[in-house]
Order: structure tokens, then sequence, then C-alpha cells
């Protein structure tokens, strides 16, 4: 019993953290429907130990890169110009009015997913200024984010469920 609480509480603070990355995702989605093999990553760190905020950047990570590796070339190219093209700024900006649920009128599904990846960007590296997260988990998410966008990726969708805590 002991077991599933400490399961419960770490699966908490994951989707936690995951939410506060992923504050600009598009409202009315649910991660787990989003990406079935959540769940089994969340387990597999939960086994291995990984504190709450880390396996958040690492899940992070991998939802970005299915995102991303469902786009061809093209759509790729559109995401990296349309990141390229957000000034930090205006990342913040869209940071506080998501944090705010304040956000604006979303652009094109490049743009949108380019505010979604930039924002997630800006708030890990928050997250490792208050220091949740370590600098090397931030710059391992960056660069994570530079090699999917460059090459697609695979994300959650090669992770398979396990069952039980």
């Amino acid at each position: 019993m002991l077991r599933l609480v400490k399961w419960l509480n770490y699966r908490d603070r994951v989707l936690e953290y995951l939410g506060a990355l992923f504050v600009a995702y598009p409202r009315g989605r649910q991660f787990a429907r989003d990406f079935p093999g959540l769940r089994g990553r969340i387990r597999a760190d939960f086994a291995a130990d990984v504190p709450p905020p880390r396996a958040a950047v690492g899940l992070a990570a991998a939802m970005i890169e299915e995102l991303v590796g469902q786009l061809d070339d093209k759509g790729r190219r559109s995401v990296r110009e349309a990141l390229a093209g957000l000034p930090p700024c205006e990342v913040e900006r869209l940071a506080a009015d998501n944090l705010a649920r304040a956000s604006g009128r979303r652009g094109d599904a490049a743009q949108t997913m380019a505010e979604v990846i930039a924002v997630a960007l800006f708030m890990a590296g928050r997250m490792s200024v208050a220091g949740t997260v370590g600098d090397s988990e931030r710059a391992a998410f960056a660069a994570a984010i530079d090699a999917v966008l460059a090459d697609g990726g695979h994300g959650l969708s090669h992770t398979k469920e396990k069952a039980g805590p």
C-alpha cells in the first residue's frame, strides 16, 4: 500500500512539473491521452528513482520529439523558423499569459508548436535558475529539442505501457 501511495505522489509531482513546462500546450488536451507511452515512462523513472522535476524535463523532451516527429522536413523547418522568429520578450509574455490563463489567439500549427516549445524552454530555464532542475538537465532538454527539429524523432511512441505501480 505504501508503494502505491509513493507512486501516486510521484506521478502527481511529475505531472505538476510537466504542466509547468507545457503551460502553453493547447487547452482541452490531456497528456496521457495524447502521449500513450507517458505512464510507462513515468513508472520507469519512478523505479529508477529519478527526481520528479528531472523526470518531467525528460518527458517534455520526449513529448516534443514525438510531436515534431510527426512533421515532414518542411514542417520541421517551419517550426524552426517560427521558433527563431520569437523574440525572448515575446516568449516571456507568452509564458506569463499562459500562466495567467489569458493566452492569446494561436497562429498556424507551426507557430503554435513553436510557442509550446519556446515556452517549455523558457520554463525549463526558470526551473534551472530556481534550482529545481540542474543546468545540465536544462541544457540536455534544449539539445534534445535542437536535435529533433533537425532530424525528427520517436518521442514516447516507442515506450511500452507497464501494468501496476
